[in-house]
């Protein structure tokens, strides 16, 4: 009986999953800015030329996304565009290759929450593409700053803690959200992770993969043994409906020294995961970046947190090693 439905069962199956894909896409393309063909020309620009002014479709469709209204177009300038550019020369060959002909353009909005969005865009027959969206201030702080700023982002301030992310040496202040949401975008097309978006679960090609194994459950929840108190409460640039108080940086940050992740960031899912992972191996291998997050009380050091110094963390050094080579 069973062998005799194997099959008839797995085309039933099959049909569901394509009709509700189908269903998907069409969704997603009644909103111009998941739409190929509102950036479909760009493929035939150079890759490191595809870094656009903000069109007025899509800072409609992310004020909507994000529930505000402060968002604005930003003027990109010859010299942003030259710091993009540099940027993206010093991304690893396969990566270029990805962006070469699944990235459809880079774009600026004034006043974005967070440094960087890494959005997917279909054509009519269902295939994939990608933007990235970016915030202009990454372009006029430090790295530091950017990465301090985020990463007390998920903090309500208690008095005499204190969370402090540096960078050494501090420059290149753009690279890492650079990195970072390329990062993601070599995801959604290569599945480094089951899927990088939890929106795309019907898009995905396995359950898991070698980089989520024995790590991440499912796309929010980490294995037990990596699963740690207020890990699923964090939210980052106000974006969520709560913050943690900052007495709880001690213990969150002990207990990330015990897990993987390369950030609290990291920690959130696995997509993320991926993202901060390649991100900070990256900026160290090729740049020397070191990425340390320090909580003290008062002026007495009680967390020293740095991902590449963590061995848990090391364990899966060689699946990243494998994409720059």
């Amino acid at each position: 009986m069973y062998k005799r439905y194997l099959i008839p069962m797995v085309l039933i199956i099959c049909l569901a999953s394509c009709n509700e894909r189908q269903k998907t896409i069409k969704k997603f393309r009644e909103n111009p800015a998941y739409r190929f063909e509102s950036y479909g020309e760009n493929l035939n620009v150079p890759l490191e030329d595809r870094i656009f002014d903000a069109p007025d479709f899509l800072i409609e469709s992310l004020k909507e996304l994000d529930e505000t209204d402060i968002y604005k177009p930003y003027k990109v300038s010859k010299s942003d565009k030259d710091n993009i550019k540099k940027c993206i020369m010093e991304l690893p060959k396969e990566f270029k290759n990805v962006l070469n002909i699944k990235l459809l353009g880079i774009f600026f909005v004034d006043e974005f929450i967070g440094g960087g969005l890494s959005d997917y865009v279909f054509d009519s027959e269902g295939t994939l593409y990608s933007i990235i969206i970016l915030n202009p201030k990454i372009l006029k702080v430090s790295m530091s700053d950017w990465i301090n700023f985020r990463d007390n982002s998920i903090f309500n301030e208690t008095k005499g803690i204190t969370v402090k992310s540096i960078c050494k040496p501090n420059k290149l202040q753009l690279l890492q959200t650079i990195v970072h949401e390329i990062s993601h975008v070599y995801d959604y097309h290569r599945h480094i992770t089951p899927y990088t978006d939890a929106q795309l679960t019907i898009f995905k090609t396995s359950d898991t993969s070698p980089f989520i194994d024995n790590v991440w459950e499912s796309y929010h929840k980490p294995v037990k043994e990596y699963d740690f108190p207020n890990r699923d409460n964090i939210s980052f640039y106000g974006l969520g409906d709560k913050k943690i108080d900052s007495s709880h940086a001690p213990k969150l940050y002990s207990d990330l020294l015990n897990t993987p992740f390369s950030s609290i960031y990291g920690a959130s899912s696995w997509g993320e995961d991926f993202a901060e992972s390649f991100t900070w191996f990256y900026l160290e291998k090729h740049f020397g970046i070191e990425y340390t997050v320090n909580v003290y009380k008062d002026r007495s050091l009680l967390v020293e947190f740095s991902p590449l110094k963590n061995k848990i963390v090391e364990q899966r050094r060689r699946i990243l090693e494998e994409l720059t080579d």
